[in-house]
């Protein structure tokens, strides 16, 4: 019986090797969106704008932003994800209401809104939201918003 445990556990550590495996071959094999805001770091980039890249990326692809200022509100509604090089910086001028808080109802107003969407990885960027054009109580400020959303969040400055 000892024997069959210990089996049991060989085959579970293996099939999460497997399944870890699987799902960095496939980031690997996503197709790379290039995004500078003008052209100067990354002269091959296809997009300008983060957003557009966005529209136009496919479920999985991988939206890499290079250094520059992005002065935009970014809104995701489908899986992908968004790395930033060193410097990319997104800066909405101003920003608006562009969801509603799930638990007051509020309106919320995110540099970057993910929404309805899973596995949506974000890291590497500089969220900054000082130049919001919100002069009062509403809508409520925030970096980054999931609702009804998965993904992971990781070593951006917020």
């Amino acid at each position: 019986m000892k024997t069959l445990g210990t089996l049991g556990t060989r085959v579970g550590v293996l099939i999460i090797v497997v399944l870890g495996w699987c799902a960095a071959a496939q980031r690997v094999n996503a197709q790379v969106i290039l995004v500078d805001d003008d052209k100067v770091q990354c002269p091959t980039a296809q997009f300008t704008s983060i957003q557009q890249a966005v529209d136009s990326a496919p479920d999985g692809a991988v939206i890499r932003v290079c250094p520059g200022t992005y002065k935009e509100q970014v809104t995701i509604n489908k899986t992908l994800t968004i790395h930033g090089d060193n410097g990319a910086i997104v800066l909405p001028p101003s920003m608006t209401a562009n969801g509603s808080d799930p638990v007051s109802g509020e309106a919320i107003a995110a540099a970057i809104f993910v929404e309805n969407a899973s596995n949506v990885d974000i890291e590497g960027l500089i969220i900054d939201g000082t130049n919001n054009g919100i002069s009062g109580c509403a809508p409520d400020l925030r970096g980054i918003e999931y609702q009804n959303s998965s993904g992971r969040i990781a070593h951006n400055a917020v």
